[in-house]
């Protein structure tokens, strides 16, 4: 329904994955630069709201990826993102 209202370049859609293997840094750059802000230097990159989860049975994995699979690719094709949550 967004992008019915607003032009696709209006946003900037980051993926979590992409912030963890490039730097907090380097991604807020994109986010600074997109809404035309100053490059900001972020001073604390550590993680926060952290917390740590025991292991995902097989099972409930498979049941989650089956789930989400179509909302996944619904998703993936608005962003045209053609490799999914790989890395850009």
């Amino acid at each position: 329904e967004w992008f019915a209202e607003f032009e696709r370049d209006r946003f900037l859609v980051l993926k979590l994955e992409d912030m963890k293997a490039d730097g907090m840094q380097r991604t807020m750059s994109k986010a600074f630069e997109f809404l035309e802000l100053p490059d900001f230097e972020i001073e604390d990159e550590g993680a926060k709201n952290s917390r740590s989860y025991g292991v995902m049975s097989d099972e409930a994995r498979d049941r989650l990826k089956a789930f989400y699979a179509p909302h996944d690719a619904k998703l993936f094709k608005l962003l045209g993102w053609t490799n999914g949550w790989e890395r850009s």
